[in-house]
């Protein structure tokens, strides 16, 4: 074979031997101030290997069932003030809804009845974005 060849094939065994795992453990052990040290190495006379799940992330803590409620449910002491709001809220969103679908039914009825390109250009881009407004805001 030639040197090529087998250098070709070598590199992949060579490879696997660089990254071939080692087996570490975690060792613990704590000083005379009462501090806890996590090593890879044991540090002499008690020095405890930890176990693998020893580490684990503690479980999350969830609430009782039906105790939770999200802040938007929570009722306050206005009398009414947030629903009023709401309702005007609601009220200007509607004009608004109206008055972009009144807008784009006059642009597809002047797209319908003709135009010269540059006018039919810019009907079609305000289409689109009435369109966009519309999809998103309505």
């Amino acid at each position: 074979m030639p040197a090529r060849v087998l250098r070709i094939l070598m590199a992949p065994v060579l490879a696997s031997l660089v990254a071939t795992p080692v087996h570490g453990g975690i060792y613990t052990w704590t000083d005379e101030e009462g501090v806890t040290h996590y090593t890879d190495q044991p540090r002499g006379e008690g020095a405890e290997e930890a176990a693998p799940g020893g580490l684990a992330n503690s479980p999350m803590e969830m609430p009782e069932p039906g105790t939770w409620k999200p802040e938007r449910d929570q009722e306050d002491d206005d009398g009414g003030a947030h629903e009023a709001a709401r309702e005007r809220e609601e009220a200007v969103q509607k004009r608004r809804c109206r008055r972009y679908e009144e807008r784009l039914e006059w642009i597809n009825e002047e797209l319908g009845s003709g135009y010269r390109e540059p006018r039919g250009n810019r009907l079609r881009a305000d289409r689109r974005e009435l369109r966009s407004k519309i999809f998103s805001e309505c």
